[in-house]
């Protein structure tokens, strides 16, 4: 971290200056005397973004393991500080605890430092904590790295003062971001609203003519294959479930295979412009109309061929309804990876209108979507405005530039 000028009574300091690094252990967990004791013992897992104080732990620990392991006390107001798996997440603790190895934790010099200027100092420095890390199996910063830190000081009186200050400020910032972020899941309510409308005779003028129809009746559906063909360095694209993503085809991360086995999927599973790719194994769902001619063939992918009784647009939208992929998925087979079968998905009853409306159900969603999205990119605009506003408030409050 680049040092930079600071304010008159400023200086800087190094962490090993100003507080007492702990660590931790973990007691054996197969010496049922070292555990469901009475002590707190906390990993880097209990701590979240959002966390500020932590009061108790998932586990607790006996005296013979606090003993066993010479473990150290971690008094109230110790700023816990994970130091791998990963790095950079900040706490403070709110009981008296003990913790495993996956912290380099803080007891402030109360005469020097205020552990709240610390650990919003700490929050505001997750990327500079990671540059940090070293090793080759995962990432971790030791003890001598930790006490090297440089930390802008104040005098307490101005700590105290920032930490008002930025607690203030935080405290409206976290209620537009709530305010936003509840907006954005009323986006997605009002989404999942529209299409089950849609799909329920909601959308358009009642009509008698509906019906309820096997999809294998109204199109042809298949699969791709289900073997692995042999990759090669180039040739064709294969297309699996994981490169269906937000109603698009993501031919960057496919691998490629020899034009023998592109032609002999392609002999039962040919997908043309206007056909629907459907993700049948693992993901369930991630409907897509492909709008191109292409070259490619698929693998564990349901291919719903064009049909005179189906509009595309209309599938992919049905496709999408959350009854219709939640039935799926609570029919669907497998332990490990959930997977619905070509013959599932071919007697799989959806209801149909006439082509008529089936078009004006489409107009109609395409419209109203259309604003949902943009709605949902302004929120998201907003919430990256957002953190971007907390970021420059975090690293005003550190240059001397909040007080």
């Amino acid at each position: 971290m680049t040092s930079h000028t600071l304010p008159q009574n400023w200086q800087w300091v190094r962490l090993g200056e100003i507080t007492e690094i702990i660590g931790g252990t973990t007691p054996s967990t197969a010496n049922s005397e070292y555990w469901n004791g009475e002590f707190y013992w906390i990993t880097p897992a209990e701590i979240h973004n959002d966390s500020k104080i932590i009061y108790t732990t998932k586990r607790q620990i006996t005296q013979k393991a606090i003993k066993d392991k010479s473990l150290k006390l971690l008094p109230i107001g110790t700023i816990l500080l994970s130091s791998r798996a990963p790095i950079g997440k900040v706490a403070i603790a709110g009981s008296e605890m003990y913790c495993n190895q996956g912290f380099k934790n803080l007891v402030c010099d109360e005469e020097k430092i205020y552990n709240l200027y610390l650990f919003y100092f700490l929050k505001s420095k997750t990327a500079f904590l990671n540059s940090l890390g070293r090793g080759t199996t995962f990432k971790e910063i030791s003890k001598s790295i930790v006490e090297k830190i440089q930390i802008p000081l104040p005098p307490l009186e101005i700590q105290r003062e920032i930490v008002e200050i930025l607690e203030s400020k935080l405290e409206k910032f976290q209620e537009a971001k709530a305010l936003l972020e509840s907006s954005l899941q009323n986006c997605e309510s009002y989404r999942v609203s529209l299409l089950n409308d849609a799909f329920s005779g909601n959308l358009t003028p009642h009509s008698k003519d509906w019906q309820w129809v096997k999809l294998g009746e109204i199109c042809d559906v298949r699969d791709g294959t289900h073997d692995t063909p042999q990759y090669t360095q180039e040739g064709y694209p294969l297309v699996t479930s994981k490169n269906l993503k937000n109603g698009s085809i993501d031919i960057a991360n496919t691998k490629n295979i020899s034009k023998i086995d592109y032609d002999k999927i392609n002999e039962r599973s040919k997908v043309d412009k206007g056909d629907i790719l459907f993700a049948m194994i693992g993901t369930i769902g991630n409907p897509v109309i492909v709008k191109e001619e292409v070259n490619f063939a698929i693998k564990n992918v349901a291919l719903f061929k064009q049909s005179q009784f189906i509009t595309p647009a209309f599938l992919a939208f049905l496709l999408q309804d959350k009854n219709v992929i939640q039935k799926m998925l609570d029919e669907a087979k497998g332990t490990t990876q959930k997977f619905v079968s070509l013959s599932y998905l071919r007697n799989f009853k959806i209801p149909l209108p006439p082509l008529e409306i089936q078009r004006e159900i489409v107009e109609i969603l395409e419209s109203k979507l259309e604003k949902i999205q943009e709605a949902k990119a302004l929120l998201e605009t907003s919430l990256q405005n957002c953190e971007s506003y907390r970021a420059s408030l975090l690293e005003s409050a550190f240059s001397g530039k909040l007080v």
